[in-house]
């Protein structure tokens, strides 16, 4: 038979739980300091994955279009451009905004200089307008703030938009760009045209 009391039995109980805990808690700490090395702790940290290569798809007026892979780092669009051969001689250089930074998987369409039916060479390289429209697939940044509500934020992002995107399909689609809203597409819609 137990001598003991039921609460003494409890108390044992809780002691010796209490010493297991200390024992374990030393043990810890025994192999903690067993593990420093000249004062310092090392903590194995995963290591940072190394940014892989970019794959951009290049058309239009380049001398070799296709997929273009480019080396990890951050990319401008001329990096693209330059990986493609370069321009062709029918390019519109104009319309290519070669500081814009690229990413992976990006399609970047080179437009032609715009040529106008019954234009002369000279003239057809003058511009985006069309019997006194603007051109959304030609027009420089500059005729682009010839419409109202468009400053050079806005003429920039359209540009922006249609060499990373490729040519307007129809005037509408100018609203797919970044600050141009229904307000503004019902103040140029009469004013521009797709060609």
């Amino acid at each position: 038979m137990n001598n003991t009391s039921p609460p003494e039995n409890t108390q044992l109980s809780s002691l010796r739980l209490n010493l297991a805990l200390i024992s374990l808690t030393l043990t810890l700490l025994s192999a903690t300091f067993a593990c420093r090395d000249a004062g310092s702790v090392q903590i194995a940290l995963p290591s940072p994955t190394q940014p892989s290569e970019i794959v951009v798809y290049v058309t239009g007026e380049i001398l070799d279009p296709g997929l273009h892979r480019l080396p990890p780092g951050e990319h401008r669009l001329m990096d693209a451009i330059k990986a493609a051969g370069g321009f062709t001689e029918n390019a519109d250089r104009a319309s290519v905004n070669g500081a814009l930074i690229i990413s992976d998987q990006q399609h970047i369409n080179v437009l032609a200089m715009p040529v106008d039916a019954g234009a002369s060479p000279v003239n057809a390289q003058s511009g985006g307008t069309s019997g006194g429209l603007i051109n959304l697939n030609s027009a420089s940044s500059e005729e682009l703030e010839t419409l109202p509500g468009i400053g050079p934020g806005r003429a920039e992002a359209i540009v922006e938009h249609r060499t990373a995107n490729g040519p307007f399909a129809r005037i509408e689609d100018i609203l797919q760009v970044t600050g141009i809203g229904e307000k503004t597409f019902e103040s140029i819609k009469d004013l521009i045209v797709v060609r």
